[in-house]
């Protein structure tokens, strides 16, 4: 690893390259520390972990102060894909946005060799509330799915799309499934009432 600092208290520039068997990464910040809160400015971010690359594809800002961050980044993994990040991390209350865009499943074989997964993956996921009892809400799409082995060459490609929700400790999730434009599946997940559950508890004695 080799790291260069310029600059005094008020501004500081930083370069980064470090190197490893498995791991690289280049980086180039400016860095503004003041009483109340920390700006990190990126402008320049190139890596790669397992053969998977990724770049910062525009400067990117993070902000933080105590018990709250401020981010605004995209990230390039994998050619077309697209990695997005930005809102409010905050204790009390948060707004942070994920989308990922046009990602390649085949990213998966980085991680797990052999699993011979295939397909592109579309979502967004945000994120509001309190970090104690945030509520999560997701939407995907899968596309071409597929996985790459004889005993599944002749199955079509499958399409999944849906939604899904957590608010405090409960889940909500809807996924549709295709498979060849004639096969059809759905399915639906809603936790059950409270009156519900204690319908359903065996009577005391």
């Amino acid at each position: 690893m080799n790291a260069t600092v310029k600059g005094d208290r008020s501004a500081i520039d930083l370069s980064l390259q470090a190197t490893g068997a498995r791991t690289s990464a280049s980086l180039a910040a400016k860095i503004e520390p003041t009483e109340d809160e920390i700006r990190v400015a990126l402008q320049r971010f190139e890596g790669r972990y397992q053969g998977v690359p990724l770049a910062l594809a525009a400067p990117a800002r993070v902000e933080g102060r105590r018990g709250a961050h401020r981010h605004r980044a995209s990230f390039v993994p994998l050619g077309a894909g697209r990695l997005g990040v930005g809102g409010t991390v905050d204790q009390a209350a948060s707004n942070l946005t994920l989308e990922i865009a046009a990602l390649p499943l085949s990213i998966v074989e980085a991680f797990a060799p052999g699993s011979g997964v295939d397909g592109t993956l579309q979502a967004k996921l945000h994120v509001t509330g309190p970090l104690a009892a945030p509520r999560i809400e997701a939407t995907y799409v899968v596309t071409g799915l597929r996985i790459k082995r004889p005993e599944t060459a002749l199955l079509p490609a499958l399409a999944v799309q849906g939604t899904a929700t957590v608010i405090g400790q409960q889940a909500t999730f809807d996924a549709k499934l295709t498979a060849g434009g004639a096969t059809n599946l759905g399915i639906k997940a809603r936790p059950r009432s409270r009156k519900a559950r204690r319908r359903s508890l065996p009577p005391s004695r």
